[in-house]
Formats: structure tokens, C-alpha cells, sequence
């Protein structure tokens, strides 16, 4: 008995046959009613899913925020976490070591370039003179180079507050 070639091709070649064809037939068609079928319902579709993942990152992003936030209260309420300045830490015994690890991680996360120095003055009075404060916030500055230094304790504020804009238009 005598067979074909057609009849003999095995399954992936019989599916890419068919595959074949098919594009021949899409390709055949002079109207090209097919490829505007296609894109009109192609557009909607993408457009749909984009929204889905787009809700869907939207969603995580607000639980990732909300759990840090939540976090973060519940270790103030619990003092795990403490305020950074002298009016929180003990009023007898608060050194600029105590300090120093918030300071740090401040600087880490923020970057000189986004911190500047400030106090809590009159409420430091409680636990300090302004003078140690001032000193205890320069000896906490002291590892930082020149440039970082002048932007935490002065430009920062400059800028930020546009005072060097005003001294020139008074």
C-alpha cells in the first residue's frame, strides 16, 4: 500500500502544517477583515489587563505602607522605639552616645543632602542648655565630612527656608 506524505507526517509536523495554513489563509485575505477583528478586540483586552495589574500593584503598595505604618505605632506605643532628642532620653544621664545610633540611622535612610539640624528649644531647657545641645549635635555631625557637615547644620535651612533669597530682597 502506498501512503502519501501528508498521511505519514507525525504530530508536531501535522500541527506545524496546520499552523502553516492558517497563516497562508490570514495572509490570503485581501479584506484583512481578520487583523481588524483582531485588534479591535486585542486593544480592549490589553488595556484590561493592564488595569488589573495596575489595581493589583496599586493595592500591594497600600498594604505595604499600611503594615510599616502599623509597625512603627506599635513599637512608639510599646518603647521599643524612642524619640531622638534630649527632652525624651533620661534628663540626669543622657549622653551624645544615646543619641547617636537614631542620629545615624537618619543619616542613612535621609542622606545629608535631606536632614538639617534643629532642637526642641524652650522644651530642651528641661533637659539640657541650648549651648550642649548645639555641642552635642556638632560632636554627632563630627564624622561627617565638610560638605555633608555645612548642609546638615546651614544650607539645608538656607535653601529649604529660602533665607539667603530673602536677605537679599530686604
Amino acid at each position: 500500500m502506498c501512503t502519501s506524505p501528508t498521511t505519514q507526517a507525525s504530530g508536531p509536523l501535522r500541527s506545524a502544517r496546520r499552523f502553516g495554513r492558517a497563516i497562508a489563509r490570514f495572509m490570503r485575505e485581501r479584506q484583512a477583515s481578520t487583523a481588524i477583528e483582531f485588534t479591535a478586540l486585542a486593544i480592549p483586552f490589553a488595556l484590561l489587563v493592564f488595569a488589573i495589574l495596575e489595581s493589583c500593584i496599586s493595592f500591594a503598595a497600600q498594604e505595604v505602607l499600611t503594615n510599616a505604618t502599623d509597625d512603627i505605632a506599635r513599637q512608639l506605643r510599646t518603647g521599643q522605639l524612642r524619640k531622638a532628642n534630649v527632652t525624651e532620653a533620661s534628663h540626669d544621664s543622657w549622653s551624645a552616645t544615646e543619641l547617636a545610633p537614631y542620629v545615624r540611622h537618619a543619616l542613612e535612610c535621609f542622606t545629608p543632602q535631606r536632614c538639617m539640624f534643629g532642637s526642641d528649644w524652650p522644651v530642651c531647657l528641661l533637659a539640657a542648655s541650648y549651648e550642649r545641645v548645639v555641642e552635642t549635635a556638632q560632636s554627632l555631625g563630627a564624622e561627617l565630612n565638610a560638605a555633608d557637615r555645612d548642609r546638615v547644620f546651614s544650607r539645608n535651612a538656607t535653601e529649604f527656608y529660602q533665607i539667603e533669597e530673602l536677605a537679599q530682597t530686604a
